[in-house]
């Protein structure tokens, strides 16, 4: 099962506490933002005990003529997980302009329904299905691909352990996904954002503690056999 980016896993982990139902078009902005701001902390802290956490990373991505799709696993070995910021920035002037980040549903109406036109990209969506992909809304002509390159800040998975061989970072176990959710789940109940009665924390915690336990494991192994990425031993 591929990573949940950090906003899916705020979504779920709202969705666990009960502030935000599969019907809602989206969660409340400042709910989404203090999930997030939470899911950072916690990471931060497993960190320290050498398990993944996220880091800023700035991505410059040049374009290419009549290519509008730009595959991000050869930049970020770990994988973006979910993007922040987005410009044009022009390679010779040094200019620089916002691009709007689209969600996926913004994306297939304003853009997935239209047929492209050629011209500089101003919105911009990073796909999570399969590969991690960066997609833009215009196709960039000889001309734009010459001048122009994207510039993305996102927040990116790394590991504070040894790297595989090919010196990319080690691929994390299937029970990464629960344990984030249940993880900022157990901290947004806690009062954050909702109180939720205390056996509903305490099995959250439990939950979280459980996986947390396994991914610890699975990765020392992943550690001691120098498993290689592409295949790792869990899968």
């Amino acid at each position: 099962m591929p990573l949940k980016t950090a906003r899916q896993i705020a979504e779920e982990a709202l969705r666990k506490i009960g502030v935000y139902s599969i019907n809602d078009r989206e969660a409340r902005p400042e709910h989404l933002q203090k999930a997030l701001e939470w899911f950072a902390m916690i990471l931060d802290e497993a960190g320290v005990f050498g398990l993944p956490f996220l880091r800023d990373e700035t991505l410059d991505i040049p374009l290419v003529e009549g290519q509008t799709s730009y595959p991000l696993s050869d930049a970020v070995a770990a994988g973006v997980i979910f993007p922040l910021n987005a410009w044009l920035v022009h390679t010779s002037l040094g200019t620089v302009r916002g691009i709007d980040l689209l969600t996926r549903e913004d994306w297939d109406r304003e853009v997935t329904s239209e047929a492209q036109t050629d011209g500089e990209p101003c919105n911009l969506f990073v796909s999570q299905v399969g590969l991690r992909t960066l997609l833009i809304d215009h196709i960039p002509t000889e001309t734009v691909a010459s001048e122009y390159k994207i510039r993305l800040r996102a927040q990116c998975y790394v590991e504070n352990g040894p790297e595989a061989e090919d010196g990319k970072y080690s691929q994390l176990p299937p029970m990464w996904n629960i344990w984030a959710i249940y993880s900022l789940a157990r901290y947004l109940g806690d009062g954050t954002i909702k109180r939720l009665p205390a056996q509903t924390i305490a099995e959250f915690s439990r939950t979280a503690g459980s996986k947390f336990a396994a991914i610890e494991a699975a990765m020392q192994r992943n550690r001691s056999n120098r498993a290689p990425t592409a295949s790792p031993h869990w899968m």
